[in-house]
């Protein structure tokens, strides 16, 4: 619709509650098999990238600065062998991250398709000690049946392995979102979808990074706080405000430069949030949902990717059927945003009702999303005897009918509150 026409038309406005929310993340959940082939399912036009944060397998932790190039080409020659590559093309890279002047090194590798795979150091610590060692970056990519095959390979190496606070970033390629003149409704529309049905897809994936086990509620913030990882915090807990300015924007400001600006006047309220007086490399980049890939947010964080980042998962080496579909489902969203926004309709975030702000006392939403993943250890899931260590399954059944704070059935723990670990991480 042009833009003059729009500004002539009231745009309908439709709300996210309830059935909603939870029909459109069941309809994506339970795409047909189908839609596996490339560009058949919602979105399928749209390249995306995914980021692996990973531990080598060693007994002592090692820091950035003892790492030799060796170790990196090690991380990424089961990628090299799946691809049908040789580890002698790899190639060292020095460069330096955004924001500071350390100087790192890489390893890439280019495959036959003149694509280029790399995996450079990351660092990410919990309970006193290190948990990712290096970050698996892969190019764009058009099917998302390759990263179900690379999380496979991956997993099938002994030199990798999860850490306690490993996860798994996609970004999906942006364009549309902002369209001719800078008109930014199809973004709105993203934000709000994507703050709705947020606490959904936490249930759906089980996502155990930071989730209470070192995050306790903070004032204020309801049962949400209580398990939300501070470096992938949805917006909603912090600006539930500018949630609602975007929504009500009419069809002349609902641009580009309008969305920056109602960020831009909360900057020292999200520099706050991370224990900082101004934005440094961590504001509105620890997000759900990252925009400072796509929109000027940040000036030490320059829009230059051109897409949307989508931190919320854990990675899973045992369950690569999970990073597809949490592929699939991220770009059908973008693609249901830009549906809506061609049809005039702007998009209203409305609080699930299980996890609402102002609801059951800390802890509530914790146990709403029922029992919690164990991460695994050198031998196998932590705490767990031999015979209870098989991966339980992220669905429940009468999940959502357990009373707030009622223990899982069979856990042998009391009603009652949770306790919290005393571990907490220094950084991510």
């Amino acid at each position: 619709m042009p833009a003059a026409a729009r500004e002539r038309a009231p745009a309908r406005t439709r709300g996210t509650r309830g059935g909603f929310a939870a029909s459109f993340a069941l309809l994506l959940a339970l795409a047909p098999p189908a839609l596996a082939q490339p560009n058949a399912s919602p979105g399928g036009e749209l390249d995306f990238g995914v980021e692996l944060e990973l531990r080598a397998r060693e007994v002592t932790p090692r820091r950035v600065r003892e790492r030799s190039f060796a170790d990196y080409v090690r991380a990424l020659e089961p990628i090299v062998r799946a691809y049908g590559g040789d580890p002698s093309e790899v190639r060292r890279v020095d460069f330096t991250k955004p924001g500071s002047q350390r100087k790192l090194m890489r390893a890439e590798w280019t495959d036959r398709q003149g694509r280029t795979w790399r995996v450079e150091p990351e660092w990410v610590t919990g309970g006193g000690r290190q948990q990712v060692d290096f970050e698996l970056v892969t190019p764009r990519l058009s099917d998302p049946s390759e990263i179900e095959r690379v999380v496979r390979a991956v997993g099938a190496n002994d030199q990798l392995r999860e850490g306690l606070q490993s996860s798994v970033h996609i970004h999906v390629d942006g364009k549309g979102l902002v369209g001719p003149g800078g008109d930014a409704t199809a973004l709105i529309n993203l934000i709000n979808l994507h703050e709705t049905l947020e606490p959904q897809l936490r249930r759906l994936f089980s996502p155990v990074r930071g989730a209470g086990i070192f995050n306790g509620a903070a004032p204020g913030t309801g049962p949400e706080g209580a398990y939300v990882n501070r470096f992938n915090r949805p917006l909603y807990l912090d600006h539930p405000e500018l949630l609602e300015e975007l929504s009500k924007l009419p069809p002349a400001e609902r641009t580009r430069a309008r969305v920056e600006a109602l960020f831009a006047a909360r900057a020292e309220a999200e520099a706050r949030v991370h224990g900082e007086t101004a934005l440094g490399t961590k504001g509105w980049k620890y997000r759900s949902l990252n925009l400072a890939n796509l929109l000027e947010l940040n000036p030490n964080l320059p829009a230059s990717k051109g897409s949307v980042e989508f931190r919320m998962n854990d990675l899973d080496l045992r369950d690569p059927a999970a990073h597809k579909l949490q592929v699939e489902l991220y770009r059908a969203l973008v693609a249901k945003a830009k549906e809506l926004a061609a049809r005039g309709e702007v998009v209203r975030r409305r609080p699930c009702d299980l996890l609402r702000r102002g609801g059951p006392g800390p802890g509530a939403g914790r146990a709403a999303l029922g029992p919690r993943r164990a991460r695994p250890g050198p031998q196998g899931i932590r705490g767990a005897p031999p015979a209870q260590r098989a991966r339980p399954p992220r669905l429940r059944r009468g999940l959502l009918q357990r009373a707030p704070g009622e223990p899982p059935p069979g856990s042998g723990r009391p009603p009652g509150p949770r306790g919290r670990s005393r571990r907490r991480p220094d950084a991510a």
